[in-house]
């Protein structure tokens, strides 16, 4: 097919990369964008397709069990004419189809064969989002709206080794609307933000049906679970000299949650049950920063971050709401250049937090969520890049202690630490160009030890991982022969606890593969 010079003219960037590797993995991105025929108005238009037969086989079936099928379409078109309004209008389709995730039940042997399982699992979502953007600019002040609209469905399909044969069934259908509205207003030495956000989850139906497959019995799960959300918020800065800054801000928050339930518990009668709450919150930040000659930047920064208490729908239990988690960070923390080839930064960080979120799972694999009325984590973060010649490193690393000291409901689990959080992680790695146009890279990845239950008596090691790539890049196009996972590590990344089981999901073994790109 030939190109009009037209066709030419509205193409201003071009990007293809395909890839290939190990288990049939595949991917495709495309990406154009240039002007339409007025030059007031500009395109983006991309796609992306990845595919993968899975790491696992159900060894009862035949099949592969956790494929992967994903297809994402995104769009802009933006209006930016001299003036000073620019308008920016986008929509993103994505679709998947997978098959299950596969956990081990009580056995970490043979991580990558599923021999209990007499079906496929299933997972497909559709989720469409829509958005608009106006800002309005002036040498002063700029005024921003966003809103969106975004809907989601998700039809999933699980069975469950346990009890005989648990097979379960999910139908959840999600619409949702925000609106923001953003005011900066720029002063001598001052900078002045004022705003309004309102969301209202219009749809949060969801539908779970239970079958034990050893009796039959069923348990049917309905509910709706809407929610709306409106904050107010400002924050000031102001600039004292050439060397301070100080920074002040509030957001003041009310999220009201509805629910509603329809329930039938394995042949116990049918109940219902409805509620309503309202969280309010007012949050407040304040920071003070310090900048010398020569670029560094030390600053040290209060924060209250917030989210709101919502309902155990997968429970049976009656319906009494969980608590608003409300976290008090102070973090102080340094950035600067190092002689012109590298950056560093650094940060010392402490959080207290009151009622922890604390999720628990029953053997029916039923999240509960709880409270712990007082928590508390800290550690110490850094980042450095160094680029000189040749040669790119880059390093960053992470420590976090963390404890609940207070838990009403379970006392006995006061001073353990808090589920899913590792006490160190790190990720440090390089490129080297060898000669001309080919280059060597290579990364380590570090995961601390996690503990999965709040007894912490499920805890899970750390874990190690080594990739390396051998690349040639000339003029837009650029060729990566890779390794990830290079020794072949089997490693647990994520476990459920239940009083009876213990499901180990395992990360992805060693994958050897290619991708190409070319731009312009």
């Amino acid at each position: 097919m030939l190109l009009t010079f037209t066709q030419i003219n509205l193409l201003k960037s071009f990007r293809l990369r395909l890839g290939y590797g190990s288990y049939n993995t595949q991917e495709f991105y495309g990406r154009v964008s240039g002007p339409l025929a007025n030059t007031d108005w500009s395109y983006i238009f991309a796609i992306t397709k990845e595919s993968s037969d899975g790491f696992s086989k159900n060894e009862l079936t035949q099949n592969n069990f956790d494929t992967k099928d994903f297809t994402s379409f995104n769009t802009k078109l933006r209006y930016n004419p001299s003036s000073p309004l620019d308008i920016t209008l986008g929509y993103t389709k994505s679709l998947s189809d997978d098959g299950g995730s596969p956990f081990k039940i009580n056995t970490k042997e043979n991580p990558y064969l599923i021999d209990n399982e007499p079906t496929d699992d299933s997972v497909n979502m559709d989720i469409d989002m829509l958005s608009l953007v106006m800002r309005y600019k002036t040498n002063n002040y700029t005024f921003t709206s966003a809103t969106s609209y975004s809907k989601q469905t998700v039809l999933k399909n699980d069975y469950v080794a346990i009890l005989g044969g648990l097979n379960m069934d999910f139908d959840i259908n999600i619409q949702e609307i925000t609106q923001e509205f953003r005011l900066k207003q720029s002063f001598e030495n001052s900078d002045l933000v004022v705003g309004a956000f309102y969301s209202d989850k219009l749809q949060f139906d969801y539908v779970e049906n239970q079958t034990l497959l050893s009796i039959p019995l069923s348990s049917n799960n309905s509910l709706k679970n809407p929610d709306e959300n409106i904050a107010l918020f400002t924050q000031y800065k102001h600039y004292i000299g050439e060397n301070y800054l100080v920074m002040a801000g509030i957001r003041y928050q009310e999220t009201k949650r509805s629910f509603s339930r329809e329930m039938n518990n394995f042949g116990a009668p049918s109940t219902q049950a409805s509620s309503e709450t309202v969280w309010s919150h007012a949050l407040p930040t304040l920071s003070l920063s310090y900048y010398t000659e020569d670029d560094s930047h030390t600053y040290l920064t209060y924060s209250q971050g917030y989210r709101p208490g919502g309902y155990n729908y997968r429970s049976v239990d009656a319906l009494v709401p969980y608590e608003p988690e409300t976290t008090n960070s102070l973090e102080l923390g340094h950035k600067r250049f190092i002689n012109k080839h590298g950056s560093l930064n650094a940060a010392l960080f402490y959080n207290y937090i009151e009622n922890l979120r604390v999720n628990t799972f029953d053997d029916n694999l039923a999240n509960t969520t709880l409270n712990a009325q007082e928590a508390y984590s800290y550690g110490a973060e850094i980042e450095v890049n160094y680029k000189k010649d040749a040669l790119y490193l880059f390093m960053t690393a992470g420590i976090i202690q963390t404890k609940m000291t207070q838990m009403d409901t379970n006392p006995e689990y006061e001073g353990n630490k808090i589920i899913g959080v590792p006490n160190i992680t790190a990720n440090i790695g390089g490129r080297y160009t060898l000669f001309q146009n080919y280059y060597i890279q290579s990364d380590l990845k570090y995961m601390g030890e996690r503990y999965y239950n709040i007894a912490n008596s499920a805890k899970e090691n750390d874990y190690t991982l080594f990739n390396l790539g051998f690349g040639y890049k000339k003029d837009g196009l650029e060729i990566l022969l890779y390794t990830n996972n290079i020794f072949n590590e089997e490693y647990v990344d994520f476990m459920i606890y239940t009083p009876s089981n213990d499901y180990y999901h395992f990360g992805d073994p060693r994958v050897l593969g290619f991708t190409l790109s070319q731009g312009f």
